[in-house]
């Protein structure tokens, strides 16, 4: 959640009026200690459906006005899963010093500039909303720029072993800091590709790191994964050297 007060003011004058923000709640991985979850604000559109009225700052997979599934859990809603995207992307980046002694509206010129919205977590820690329409590429540009100029910094994921799914609508990727499979939806129709958010499937065991270590069929639904046998011990094999003079002497 933002920590902009328009949304508590808001809160206190809807009250229990139809469409009013009501809060989802995300349960964060194990990276993300010692938080646990996180609460985004979200309008209610249809019996558990959700669309989502504000930037993750450190949930993965979702953004800006994905509608979402959730489920009652007592007084709370709890997110389920991904119900339909609304095109959007996330970015989140982390203020230097420097930047923190500037305007916000100056150091984040250059990614406004491109459409993109910023929403502050705090002084430092910001989720920058890439709409549709933006040039995701340039938006990059403009992100890797500002890193490099000591500005911010900003996440991307490392990944291997990608493979394409869905029609090459979609790549799954084993993320490399968290060996989770993740899914990035990707348009390839217009002049330029666009992306869609990261969708973190599940965390795979450990793999061979010796190559490719997954495989996913086409319709993105099922995986073959490549798992070690536990106690297993490995077949010691011989290796010969000279091989070639002793074909010879035994000739």
């Amino acid at each position: 959640m933002s920590g902009d007060s328009s949304w508590d003011r808001n809160l206190e004058t809807c009250g229990a009026a139809p469409n009013c923000p009501v809060e989802v709640t995300f349960e964060l991985p194990r990276q993300r200690l010692p938080m646990r979850t996180e609460s985004m604000w979200a309008e209610q559109v249809g019996p558990g459906l959700f669309l989502l009225r504000n930037s993750p700052f450190h949930v993965d997979g979702v953004s800006f006005l994905d509608t979402v599934r959730a489920e009652r859990r007592g007084a709370e809603w709890f997110f389920v899963e991904v119900h339909a995207r609304g095109g959007h992307s996330t970015y989140r980046v982390r203020l230097a010093d420097r930047s923190l002694r500037q305007p916000r509206s100056r150091v984040f010129a250059p990614l406004q500039g491109l459409g993109c919205a910023i929403e502050g977590a705090d002084r430092r820690w910001s989720a920058v909303d890439v709409p549709p329409a933006a040039n995701i590429h340039a938006v990059a540009v403009a992100l890797r720029r500002g890193e490099k100029e000591g500005r911010w910094q900003f996440e991307e994921d490392s990944a291997f072993y990608s493979r394409w799914t869905r029609g090459g609508r979609e790549i799954v990727y084993l993320a490399a800091d968290s060996g989770q499979l993740t899914a990035l939806p990707l348009d390839l129709s217009g002049s330029a590709p666009r992306f869609g958010a990261l969708e973190r499937l599940f965390k795979l065991p450990a793999v061979s790191i010796s190559g490719a270590s997954f495989d996913a069929a086409q319709d993105g639904e099922r995986f073959l994964v490549l798992t070690p046998v536990p106690g297993l011990r490995p077949t010691p094999y011989s290796l010969i050297f000279n091989w070639e003079r002793l074909l010879e002497e035994s000739r």
